[in-house]
């Protein structure tokens, strides 16, 4: 039954307006092959080596690309990881996602452990919620993030707005303003260094916000 509604789904969109495969059960496109086509993927393992010209849809226990993929990706599963080139938006849930490789649009990433590792290159924005978010790649766009516990040591090139816990680590670069949602009084956040404004926005306090460094 969730095969059926799922392909019904595939079919019904806009991705699936061109030709394209689809695979139930574990699936492992290798280093030499060429995808020409959107994928569709349903199954325990999907690995990813080769070229896809298209999008890529993956939902199952284990996700892992290192391809060139010329479209968007979705990722959905326990374990995501990517490796590899996006050619356009990646959208990656999951219980641990992990970032390494380069993604030309934007990221959302969902999960209960995000990773945007020192290799990651973002160059559109990143959309994050996670219960803990490591960001110690580079994102050309704005950064927004939502977690328990933030921690960061990459660079931002534009703004970053940030909902919860956040920790800053030396190499720490912001190249627009940083806005802070807290919870209460807080210090101004150390060991970044942040380009425009420091904006700590503490809500619940009925504060409208204070700003530092202007």
């Amino acid at each position: 039954m969730f095969k059926k509604a799922l392909v019904m789904v595939l079919l019904a969109s806009p991705l699936a307006a061109h030709a394209s495969s689809l695979h139930f059960g574990d699936y492992f496109l290798k280093g030499a092959e060429q995808a020409p086509d959107d994928i569709y993927v349903v199954g325990e393992t999907a690995l990813f080596a080769g070229s896809v010209h298209g999008d890529v849809i993956s939902v199952g226990r284990t996700n892992f690309s290192e391809s060139d993929i010329t479209g968007d990706a979705l990722f959905i599963g326990e374990e995501v990881s990517v490796k590899g080139l996006v050619g356009d938006d990646a959208r990656l849930f999951g219980g641990i996602v992990t970032l390494e490789g380069t993604v030309k649009d934007d990221v959302i990433a969902i999960a209960s452990k995000v990773i945007i590792a020192e290799s990651a290159r973002i160059e559109g924005s990143l959309y994050v919620a996670g219960g803990e978010v490591e960001m110690r790649g580079t994102v050309s766009g704005d950064m927004k993030v939502a977690s328990a516990a933030f921690r960061m040591s990459g660079v931002a090139q534009k703004d970053v707005e940030i909902w919860g816990k956040g920790t800053f680590e030396n190499g720490s670069r912001i190249g627009g303003d940083l806005i802070y949602h807290t919870r209460g009084k807080k210090a101004p956040p150390v060991n970044v260094t942040v380009t425009g404004k420091t904006i700590l926005d503490e809500t619940r306090r009925g504060a409208g916000g204070s700003i530092v460094n202007p």
